[in-house]
């Protein structure tokens, strides 16, 4: 059988139950907001080495290892955070990353090729860093050489263990003084997470899309979430998607809807509290794309805090492209795709 053919077999849920290694998504999404406590007592006693004096935090890693750290990213940005945030997906660390900073190098697997060249190259060059990984040569490199090293449960999908790695960050950058106690705050939005209006909102969404291609826009506070989205419906849904940001998308590609049409559907992602220069932008740009003839839906995030409404945001999506996957007839699990890309890499 070809490999093209064994993908079509596994994409469709048709495949030997050896071969695809199912893994049950739906209890994954379930226990999640559980992940994000069980992460703050993995990161317990983890602290970052003289903090208050630290120029930057750089983050290196890729694909869905990195999801965490850009939801941080706009989290700290979004409450006022005065810590320098850098974000690297590359095989090497850049001149202008300081040394006077701190690295935290994340590979869910451990074997992350980019992600292990860039840890060689930091360990050669003397930065001072925190490893994340479930396993793998990372995790034996670190162990190896002395690095400050947190290993994480394995047996996930990279993408889902998002809140898990959200938990420990979040605890670490407590324990560092970097940000104020967050206990009640994470104790608050875990209560919210486990509502099951997530998962009925996320299989009401699905059906509206309807085989459609989603479209997600939204503003900064929720940037990063709608690529967080983006790329689970490219996963767990195996379509494209696409993403961008207002008011960025209002001075290029909203000009792209006069010509020819796209099977698109546009999802807007607002948070509740966003400002009424964004809302006014949000509305016009709804009401341009259905003049258009293009299907919209809104998503409202509404929560008692900017954490809360976060997570509520990632866990939608989530939920989303998972009920979207079974619409389609695929399984949310595989990534063959990816896989045969990475074997092609080593022949």
């Amino acid at each position: 059988m070809s490999f093209t053919e064994k993908l079509k077999q596994m994409v469709s849920g048709s495949a030997p139950a050896q071969e695809m290694q199912h893994t049950d998504v739906r209890s994954v999404l379930l226990s999640a907001p559980d992940h994000i406590q069980e992460g703050q007592q993995l990161a317990d006693k983890f602290i970052i080495p003289d903090a208050a004096n630290v120029q930057h935090l750089t983050f290196v890693g890729m694909g869905g290892s990195m999801h965490p750290a850009f939801l941080l990213r706009t989290y700290l940005e979004n409450i006022g955070c005065k810590k320098q945030l850098n974000i690297i997906r590359d095989y090497t660390i850049p001149s202008w990353v300081s040394k006077k900073g701190f690295l935290i190098l994340i590979s869910y697997s451990g074997n992350t090729a980019e992600t292990l060249s860039a840890y060689r190259q930091a360990y050669r060059e003397g930065y001072k860093m925190l490893v994340i990984t479930a396993g793998g040569k990372l995790k034996e490199s670190a162990e190896k050489n002395g690095i400050s090293l947190l290993v994480l449960p394995s047996g996930y999908q990279p993408r889902h263990s998002v809140y898990i790695m959200i938990g420990a960050l979040l605890q670490i950058l407590q324990n560092s003084g970097i940000i104020e106690k967050h206990e009640k705050l994470i104790e608050e939005a875990v209560r919210i997470l486990h509502k099951p209006i997530f998962e009925t909102m996320g299989k009401q969404l699905a059906e509206k899309i309807n085989g459609k291609i989603p479209v997600i826009y939204t503003t900064s506070k929720l940037g990063d979430v709608a690529q967080r989205w983006k790329i689970c419906f490219n996963e767990n849904t195996k379509i494209h998607s696409f993403c961008n940001i207002i008011p960025e998308l209002n001075h290029n590609e909203l000009n792209a809807y006069i010509t020819r049409k796209g099977a698109f559907h546009i999802l807007f992602l607002v948070d509740d509290e966003e400002t009424k220069a964004h809302r006014s932008r949000i509305s016009a740009t709804k009401l341009i794309v259905k003049e258009e003839g293009y299907p919209t839906t809104e998503i409202v995030i509404k929560g008692p805090s900017y954490l809360a409404r976060l997570l509520s945001a990632v866990h939608i999506g989530d939920w989303t492209s998972y009920y979207y996957a079974k619409h389609m007839g695929v399984d949310p699990a595989q990534v063959a795709v990816i896989e045969r890309f990475k074997k092609l890499l080593d022949e």
